[in-house]
């Protein structure tokens, strides 16, 4: 009588170890990442510093002589385009007829 060994798979905990491997060296290289590099030095800027306002700006008399755009009406035309290429909007060049264009004034 033979003896038969039965085969095992290894395949889930080869898997489970190198997940487990791969995770390790994500925590770190996360934590010598975060301790390593140095932070970013940005210079901050004082409160003494001054950004090119100056508060005499607001009651400068220049300022009443400044005009405010004109109100631009909504269109009356509708909103979006055509299709050129349906069959109730397709026309040659020759026979399209001059479209009139609302001016604002």
């Amino acid at each position: 009588m033979a003896i038969t060994f039965e085969e095992r798979s290894n395949t889930g905990k080869m898997i489970a170890s190198i997940l487990a491997v791969l995770v390790l060296l994500g925590a770190a290289g996360f934590f010598a990442w975060k301790y390593m590099v140095p932070e970013n030095t940005v210079p901050v800027a004082s409160p003494t510093d001054k950004d090119g306002f100056d508060e005499k700006t607001l009651t400068d008399a220049r300022i009443d002589e400044l005009e405010l755009f004109p109100e631009v009406p909504p269109s009356s035309v509708p909103a979006g385009k055509l299709n050129p290429f349906s069959e109730s909007t397709a026309t040659s060049s020759i026979e399209a007829e001059p479209v009139a264009v609302p001016v604002v004034e």
